[in-house]
């Protein structure tokens, strides 16, 4: 049976339980599959359990040394790759590796979000415009690890992902992917709802305003 790793950077989020909460209770048969949640937890809402490990990280870790460091610790022929304000949809799993067991070694899913605060609205469109559901499926130029499986396999030849990065390290790990001749797949059918702290326009740097 192939094992599955789920691999979530979390750095204190409060939607960590309701994450973890659809990752229990996903369609698929989970007595091969094990959760690391990497990072640091001050709230306290992650349950350590036989399916659940929280790996601890210092608060300044970046989320690319975070998902090394679950990939370290993983023991699954495939990870799979959450944020922690994504949550998964109850078939998240299955999706994936429904689309790996056809043949495909990097597998990148839908985001959706709501659209109640224009200024989320808007970054989450700018982040996210191809990797919406009704996108047709097939092959990208590069893939979001808020919600990404890859085959251990890969990773061993392609390397971890770049050190002490926050920002963009998922383009250059799966552009480097399909450097080395892997297809990066994109799959509208394993979704996940984006749901980040709200935007304001008094919250937002002055360099997105616009002058005037």
């Amino acid at each position: 049976m192939t094992k599955l790793s789920v691999i979530i950077p979390n750095t204190n989020s409060l939607l960590i339980e309701a994450i973890l909460n659809n990752l229990i209770h996903q369609t698929l048969d989970m007595s091969g599959v094990e959760i690391l949640v990497v990072g640091t937890d001050e709230p306290g809402l992650v349950t350590r359990s036989g399916l659940i490990r929280f790996i601890p990280t210092e608060p300044s870790a970046c989320a690319s040394d975070k998902r090394n460091l679950g990939m370290q610790k993983a023991e699954g022929d495939i990870f799979l790759f959450l944020d922690d304000d994504c949550i998964p949809a109850l078939d998240w799993l299955a999706c994936h590796l429904n689309r790996h067991k056809q043949g495909e070694r990097v597998v990148g899913g839908a985001v959706t979000f709501d659209s109640r605060n224009y200024l989320q609205l808007a970054d989450n469109v700018s982040a996210f415009h191809d990797l919406l559901p009704f996108m047709p499926e097939g092959p990208r130029p590069y893939l979001a690890t808020a919600n990404l499986s890859v085959s251990r396999a890969v990773v061993e030849k392609a390397g971890e992902m770049e050190k002490h990065k926050n920002r963009a390290e998922d383009l250059e790990w799966t552009a480097r992917f399909r450097s080395l001749g892997y297809r990066l797949y994109f799959e509208p059918r394993a979704v996940i709802f984006h749901d980040p702290p709200r935007c304001s326009w008094s919250a937002a740097p002055s360099s997105r305003l616009v002058d005037g």
